[in-house]
């Protein structure tokens, strides 16, 4: 797959996601500074 690829937007269900980079549900995982990390590179 080409690097670029992943930055692609990608239409799942209707919904318009700005890339094809996500993250799967961490509960009890993730903390406040991860979040952040995450937040600042794209997730919503």
């Amino acid at each position: 797959m080409d690097r670029h690829a992943l930055a692609s937007p990608v239409v799942l269900a209707g919904l318009t996601l700005e890339n094809r980079l996500v993250s799967a549900p961490m509960a009890g995982v993730s903390d406040r500074p991860f979040r952040r990390l995450v937040r600042e590179a794209g997730a919503a």
